[in-house]
């Protein structure tokens, strides 16, 4: 699923495509990891560093696995490894003997790394996942289903498909079209489009040039009477790089250029859309604030002037890691996701709406269906099982022997896929069940590591340290790599949410549970964004005025004072010098004076309110340090305000 997995991830930017690649970390950071492997094989070769040699040997591995050749990604984790890269190695190694299908090789490593790094929760369900899958495998063929490649896979990747009028099929593949002449260096192979099958002659052909373009376009899906496809495309432009959702309309034979759906937003990735059967609600996978970690699939309706604004489904269905390929067939949701317990990459998963409207439990579907490599995109046929009573339908495999993807029909006797044994324990279950998702995020600036290039969004801080305070106690937690964890709460809590990471600053979050439901369950979120530390940073402190000619701190002024008392009570270690300036207007002596007893004011304001004075340091620069230079005499009101203004700087924390 390399093609696909690319065009989900944002472009860093035109860099990407316009910035000659001098090595190969810088090919690997622009994320074209077929360059990468080329070049950082190269230096590996030419270098005599053990060190170096050990990074470049991790990174040509890490190339690898992004390009799904999981048999080459574990030699080079070896490699590394061998190499003394660490433990970080090691475990990646038993992540790509997961994914390659050797359990009993990868539950070997993962205790290895237990004994390295100690016990942890994740590696000892990793242990427990690589022996199920493992007894999965020897049960299949006990299945009741058999699968098959269709003919029309390629030696590219081919993914997604959907039926279309009757018989035919619409997917997504990276071969060779007229529109694109270009390689997508993140896999090596061409951009994607949608093609479909010919149900006469079985011949593959591109499906629509009003849909296909020169950018990704795929993951479509189609209206009851395939007179509308909503597909994604994901557009390589400068600042607008993200995927997003389309629409078409088909007159006769023709379609209508595509718009972009309506609740689609700037700076957010959309995919993977599918229609439930009666056209009204559009579930879709996207990265949202509201979500519980990577890709989350939410719905939204169909209203007489356009489509409503997103919600996300449950923590019943979406996980802290990434679900995708959300199909409804009747009232069971297959979709795709490796947040669950799973063989390796992605697994396919079902679960079923109750009469309440909650989700049963996931049920995973095992072999055959599911491997240790990705697997996703399953759809059902329900004309044929209503015609014949068989149960029939597609879905992608990246499984062990291919490293690309390809597409499998599936087939049954059987009328529906039965539900999981324990239906009936599920259904009755109405006890109340709240929890707290926690996300962590930082600034993303419009050049890295300058804050004074200007935010442009925000990005998952992985690695926080979470520390949760209530009535019984306290707990600690971490985000880990998705830069996000949940946890049950209840409904009496008043919490104090505590965010650490070494090189930013702490950010304190009290909640409480509101709008509490009698029974069934709620997942509350919170966003806790840590700042990085800057020391060389001079910060604005937003609306500090003063009187003319006058230092004491007036009452406008003390919220945007609090929030700085409140930074520096949640990080003792933190020292700043606060500074005041002053505009031009007035003599240069006077002018500093004045600025040096404004800065003191807003320090013994801050010691009013508890902060050791040790911890601050009071300064006045004047009119020396303008932020807007301009003749004294020709300056704007605003620019003169713009200038009179309260900063501070961390000078050691």
């Amino acid at each position: 699923m390399r093609i696909l997995l690319a065009f989900l991830v944002v472009s860093i930017s035109a860099c990407t495509f316009t910035q000659k690649i001098k090595d190969g970390e810088m090919a690997y950071d622009r994320k074209q990891y077929s360059v990468a492997i080329n070049m950082l094989s190269d230096e590996f070769d030419r270098t005599d560093y053990p060190e170096m040699k050990a990074r470049k040997a991790f990174l040509i591995a890490e190339s690898y696995g992004e390009i799904n050749d999981i048999p080459n990604a574990i030699e080079w984790y070896k490699q590394a490894f061998d190499l003394k890269y660490g433990d970080k190695a090691l475990e990646k190694l038993a992540y790509a003997l997961k994914k390659n299908e050797q359990y009993v090789e990868a539950v070997r490593v993962f205790q290895a790394v237990q004994k390295r790094i100690g016990q942890n929760p994740t590696i000892a369900r990793e242990i427990t996942e690589c022996t199920n899958a493992s007894q999965w495998l020897t049960e299949v063929e006990n299945t009741p289903f058999e699968i098959n490649k269709i003919a029309q896979n390629s030696e590219y990747s081919d993914y997604a498909p959907q039926l279309f009028e009757g018989s035919q099929l619409v997917f997504t593949s990276d071969r060779k079209s007229e529109k694109n002449d270009q390689i997508y260096k993140w896999t090596g192979q061409w951009f994607s489009d949608l093609y479909m099958v010919n149900q006469f002659s079985k011949d593959v052909l591109p499906f629509d040039d009003n849909i296909n373009s020169e950018h990704n376009d795929g993951t479509a899906t189609f209206n009851s009477d395939f007179s509308e496809i909503i597909f994604t495309r994901c557009e390589n432009k400068f600042d607008d790089d993200y995927c997003k959702l389309m629409v078409s309309n088909r007159n006769g034979s023709e379609w209508s250029e595509p718009q972009t759906l309506g609740f689609i937003e700037d700076r957010i990735n959309y995919a993977h859309p599918s229609l439930h059967e009666n056209d009204s609600i559009l579930f879709f996978t996207a990265i949202m604030e509201e979500g519980f970690g990577g890709y989350d699939i939410y719905y939204s309706e169909r209203l007489e002037n356009g489509w409503s604004n997103p919600q996300v489904l449950s923590a019943r269905i979406n996980s802290i890691g990434d679900e995708k390929f959300p199909f409804i067939d009747k009232d069971t949701l297959y979709f795709a996701s490796d947040g669950w317990p799973g063989m390796g990459g992605l697994d396919i998963f079902k679960s079923y709406v109750q009469a309440d409207g909650t989700w049963t439990r996931v049920e995973n579907m095992r072999p055959p269906f599911n491997s240790g490599a990705d697997d996703f995109g399953l759809i059902v046929d329900a004309a044929k099982r209503k015609n014949t009573g068989e149960l029939t339908g597609y879905f992608t495999s990246a499984r062990v022997g291919e490293s690309k993807d390809d597409i499998y029909a599936f087939r049954s006797k059987v009328i529906s896929i039965p539900p999981p044994e324990d239906e009936e324990e599920v259904v009755e279950t109405k006890e109340l069940k709240l929890y707290l998702a926690i996300k962590t995020t930082e600034n993303k600036y419009l050049v890295d590591n300058d804050p004074k290039s200007g935010v442009t969004g925000k990005k998952e801080l992985p690695g926080v340290n979470i520390t949760i305070k209530s009535q019984s106690g306290s707990k600690q937690l971490n985000t880990k790599d998705k830069g996000f964890v949940i946890d049950d709460i209840f409904p009496e809590d008043i919490l104090e949410i505590k965010a650490s990471k070494e090189g930013y600053l702490t950010e304190v979050l009290n909640f409480k549970p509101t709008k509490v439901p009698e029974s069934g369950e709620k997942t509350y979120t919170v966003n806790l964004l840590l700042e990085k530390i800057y020391t060389d940073r001079e910060i604005v402190l937003e609306n500090i005025y003063y009187d003319l000619d006058k230092y004491f701190i007036r009452d406008d002024a003390k919220p945007s004072l609090n929030e700085l008392g409140k930074l520096l009570n949640n990080n003792p270690s933190v020292k700043i010098q606060l500074f005041s300036h002053t505009d031009c207007q007035g003599k240069d002596d006077y002018n500093m004076v004045l600025s040096q007893n404004r800065a003191q004011a807003a320090v013994d304001y801050l010691v009013s309110l508890g902060i050791d004075e040790s911890r601050m340091m009071a300064t006045g620069l004047g009119e020396t340090r303008p932020a807007i230079n301009c003749y004294c005499e020709t300056c704007s009101e605003a620019e003169h305000q713009e200038n009179r203004r309260t900063t501070f700087k961390i000078v050691a924390f």
